[in-house]
Order: structure tokens, then sequence, then C-alpha cells
């Protein structure tokens, strides 16, 4: 995955456009939705980064996030980068944030600049480099490292686990030495 592809803006799909109401409930209507979402992603295999909106939602229930969003985010999750934008309102926030903890999926939430993730939280460990991740446009082991002092090779192990977790992008670049490093950034 290159983040030359991640810097310029990802796919985007509206809930609000698909679901043609303010509120989403159920699991039945989101097992629709999330086939829909499912099957217009894979049909675009280039777009490696895909933004859903939730622009217009009011209201959204556990059962319909799991299996609208959470379901989706999870299915992509070696393949794609899917994050969610545009969320309006705390109580959707929420219910979407229960429906990935139950699922164990992170999701992350753009809000403007800030990204946040929601679902499951890292080991005690790992909670300090996916803050610090989070707050950057792209991490390396070494700047990690020298911020919180500690070895590469411990920074780069806990930033690989929050990449295989799903919390993280990551990309392989040219190191300054000449070999070869990997740069972390938060999904979207």
């Amino acid at each position: 995955m290159m983040f030359g592809q991640i810097a310029r803006p990802g796919q985007v799909q509206v809930l609000r456009n698909l679901t043609l109401a303010p509120e989403c409930w159920g699991q039945m209507a989101g097992e629709k939705i999330g086939q829909v979402l499912i099957n217009r992603i894979a049909a675009a295999p280039d777009d490696l980064v895909w933004h859903l909106s939730l622009k217009g939602v009011t209201r959204i229930d556990v059962t319909f996030a799991a299996r609208a969003l959470v379901r989706v985010v999870q299915h992509f999750r070696a393949s794609r980068r899917i994050c969610l934008v545009d969320l309006e309102s705390e109580d959707v926030a929420a219910n979407i944030a229960a429906a990935a903890e139950r699922m164990d999926v992170p999701v992350t939430v753009w809000h403007g600049e800030r990204a946040e993730v929601l679902g499951p939280a890292p080991s005690a460990t790992a909670r300090s480099a996916l803050a610090f991740a989070l707050g950057r446009r792209q991490t390396f082991a070494r700047d990690l490292a020298a911020a919180q002092h500690m070895s590469i090779t411990n920074a780069s192990t806990r930033l690989r686990h929050l990449w295989e977790r799903g919390y993280l992008m990551r990309e392989e670049v040219r190191a300054p030495s000449g070999g070869c490093e990997f740069a972390y950034a938060p999904i979207g």
C-alpha cells in the first residue's frame, strides 16, 4: 500500500445515500447495506482507501453498525483501509464503538484533521505508540523509539502489531541508510 495513493482523497461512500433515511436500524438492514458496500469496494480493486461518510445520519443502532460498517472494515482489513468521516453525533459514535468492541475490530474515525480509533483498545504497551502514530502524518520506528525512550526493535514491534491488528496503515519505503523501513500512518 503506497502512501502516495493514501494521501489523495479515498473513495467516499455516503451512507445516507444508501439508506435513504437519517436513522439506521436493525441487523437485516445493516446486512443489506453492508453487502452493497462490500460489492462496491470489491469492484474497485485499485482504490485502497475508502471513506464511509456518516453525514446526515442522526441515529444508528449497534446491530446496524455491526453489519453495515464494522463488518465491512473487518472484511477488507488485509486488502483495503476503510475509515469513517463526517460523524456528527456522539450517540452514533457510541453505538459504532460498541459494535466495533463486540466484534474486536478497530474502526478509525476522522474528525477534520484528527483521527481516533473506536472499538477494542490496544494492549497497554501499544496504547502510547498508537496515540503517537495517530498524531502524525507518518511514523517510523526510529521516531517512536526516540520519543518514548525505547529501542528501535521494541518500537518496530509495537508499530507492526498495531498494523497487524488494523489500527494503522503501513508502507515499505527506502531508509536514509539505503535499506528498507516501514512508515506507519493513521487509516484514511
